[in-house]
């Protein structure tokens, strides 16, 4: 995954939304737009790449396979992006963030609480939403895992990570 050209090769053929309650929503055939609006949904992707939005609830999203962009939005999310290069966004409330195979890009918010379970250094990147720089960051280990945090908050815990492994290479900053 070089630069962050997030919708550069999207296309979307297909919509399947939930409503205020909760659903099981699942992709078509591939290249769906998923939208859990309100409630606490189940969705899963299909193949190609997908776009998966939560919306607000505590949901369960998974990519499955392809290039999916998973987006956990309001709640307290899970995000499993599956087989492919993906982009997980956890977004405000404390979520579960899984790559799966593949080179992936996680995106940290000012707002959210993100536990990583599988962060590779040598293949997925974490990029950092607001006017933040790498030095802003504080980086700290705690028991096996890397705390990245900013101020007083704790934006995501990397598990399994020593924190000597973390350096800015592996950080991109969208103001």
């Amino acid at each position: 995954m070089g630069d962050i050209d997030l919708l550069n090769d999207l296309s979307v053929k297909n919509i399947v939304a939930g409503d205020a309650l909760g659903n099981v929503l699942q992709g078509i055939k591939g290249d769906d737009l998923l939208l859990g609006l309100k409630g606490n949904d189940r969705i899963l992707g299909f193949k190609n790449d997908d776009l998966i939005n939560g919306g607000v609830g505590n949901d369960k999203a998974e990519g499955l396979s392809g290039n999916d962009i998973i987006a956990g939005m309001l709640g307290n999310d899970t995000l499993d992006g599956g087989k492919g290069n993906d982009v997980l966004v956890g977004g405000e409330g404390k979520n579960t963030l899984d790559g799966g195979r593949g080179k992936d890009l996680f995106v940290l918010q000012t707002k959210g609480k993100n536990l990583i379970r599988d962060f590779s250094t040598r293949d997925d990147k974490l990029a950092v939403l607001g006017n933040i720089a790498f030095d802003d960051l504080k980086l700290s280990q705690q028991g096996a895992n890397t705390l990245i945090s900013l101020g007083n908050g704790v934006l995501a815990t990397l598990t399994g990570v020593n924190v000597g492994q973390i350096t800015d290479k592996v950080f991109t900053f969208l103001g």
